[in-house]
């Protein structure tokens, strides 16, 4: 395994999570996007939900306040084979 590069990008998105209450992160399959997101040391203080837990997708269907309710900033992934939730 090898050890986690900061990104480019991070600098702009830790300015744009500053400012703004909803930041989407999209780009290409396994360009390192989820990496960034569990990795990234200013990054890791937001709860981590990724859809591809089936019990997150289930509640994000069924209850998406739950989701919300909690204090901590959140960072969510919506994978491709989730489709609509």
């Amino acid at each position: 395994m090898t050890s986690y590069k900061p990104r480019e990008i991070t600098k702009t998105l830790v300015e744009s999570l500053e400012n703004m209450p909803v930041v989407v992160l999209s780009g290409m399959r396994q360009t390192g996007k989820s990496t960034l997101l569990l990795n990234q040391p200013q990054l890791k203080k937001r709860r981590y939900i990724s859809f591809d837990d089936f019990n997150a997708l289930g509640i994000a269907r069924s209850n998406p306040e739950e989701l919300l309710s909690a204090k901590e900033p959140l960072r969510l992934m919506r994978h491709k084979n989730t489709q609509r939730f």
